[in-house]
């Protein structure tokens, strides 16, 4: 944050952070794990969710005074940019107040680490950073408490709901997030859906013009509803080690430059993010019938979507296969894609092929469909 908004604003802004972080801090060294051993399993009373909601109420007002009613603080010395960090950290530290409780009935009640959570929602708040600077401004840096402890919530949720002794029948779940994972879905910050016609897209170096997979999305909310991270362990390790090694070498290699510094930690982001899909993949592997439901997923999507881009390059008379499949486009669409799609045919056909029955049946479809390119 410093290297790309600057000392003065950094410090701004970490103090609005500290501000926000106090009441969350006090209350889980100190009271957190007295009230869970006071109560156990049972819900605390209703009298401790007044201090969250007070902080959520005064966070707000005072983030709204600063946005609407700016000559209210035109005389503290402080800037706007100070106020409206403090009132939605303060917002965040009431959320991190109930994510924190949560920590601590995970750590107490079940004897399950939080090294999962923790370490997911830490390193994507860190590989945010670039993206809300370049995407949103340095002004909106002052909303990352607030996201963290929204991620911390969701990373949460998912172990929460989690009972070590019995896995959790969620089939639908599963294949649905499958479906989404191997889906060629693309949008854009400030555009929507994907949708341009072009054979070669360029985004003339714009994050917010950028295709980003709907991938993307699906990853983290499998990551946040499974949440067996006692189950990924290993790839949780990878994951923490290598980002350790990106951020040591970026700021290495950047020899002191800050403009240098900030590009090569948007390029560790982009490194980091995909990584993040191990983690799904094992969650997804120690599920019930999980490596089905990918397979499934995978068939179900290429089925649908080649046959489609099939037909819409037919009616516009392409020779080569066209980007754009109706309601979408596909993003290089002759590089990456059929890649993509020669990997998964592979996958499903072997596994598919030595089943029988519908099983055949479903890989015999991929005989007829479209080469992607």
């Amino acid at each position: 944050m410093t290297l790309l908004a600057g000392k003065a604003t950094a410090g701004s802004l970490f103090t609005a952070f500290a501000i926000g972080s106090l009441i969350p801090t006090i209350f889980g060294q100190a009271l957190a794990p007295t009230l869970i051993r006071r109560y156990g399993h049972g819900r605390l009373p209703s009298v401790f969710a007044l201090a969250p909601l007070g902080m959520m109420a005064a966070g707000g007002v005072v983030a709204g005074v600063s946005v609407l009613f700016p000559v209210v603080i035109s005389d503290s010395g402080l800037s706007p940019t100070f106020w409206v960090a403090t009132g939605l950290s303060i917002v965040g530290g009431g959320l991190m107040t109930l994510a924190t409780l949560w920590r601590t009935r995970i750590l107490h009640e079940r004897g399950r680490n939080v090294f999962g959570p923790d370490l997911l929602a830490n390193v994507l708040i860190a590989t945010s950073v670039p993206f809300v600077y370049h995407v949103c401004g340095a002004e909106c840096l002052g909303a990352l408490y607030l996201l963290s402890a929204l991620l911390n919530l969701a990373f949460l949720f998912g172990a929460k709901c989690q009972h070590p002794e019995q896995r959790q029948d969620r089939e639908g779940f599963v294949l649905t997030i499958c479906l989404l994972l191997v889906a060629p879905v693309f949008f854009q910050l400030e555009g929507g859906l994907f949708r341009d016609p072009a054979f070669v897209f360029n985004a003339q170096g714009s994050i917010q013009k950028l295709p980003l997979p709907l991938s993307m999305l699906a990853l983290f909310v499998g990551i946040a509803m499974l949440g067996n991270y006692w189950q990924a362990s290993r790839t949780l390790t990878t994951l923490f080690f290598s980002a350790l090694l990106f951020v040591m070498t970026s700021l290495i290699s950047a020899q002191g430059s800050a403009s240098q510094e900030g590009a090569k930690l948007l390029l560790l982001a982009q490194f980091l993010m995909p990584m993040f899909a191990l983690v799904l993949g094992e969650m997804v592997g120690v599920t019930p019938r999980g490596g089905r439901l990918f397979l499934w997923g995978a068939c179900a999507t290429l089925l649908l979507v080649l046959p489609a881009q099939l037909m819409a390059s037919i009616l516009e008379g392409y020779t080569l296969l066209s980007p754009k499949v109706f309601l979408f486009s596909i993003y290089q669409h002759l590089q990456y894609f059929p890649m993509v799609v020669s990997a998964l045919v592979i996958a499903i056909s072997v596994p598919f092929w030595k089943g029988g029955g519908i099983d055949r049946i479903a890989a015999g479809g991929f005989s007829w469909c479209p080469p992607s390119s």
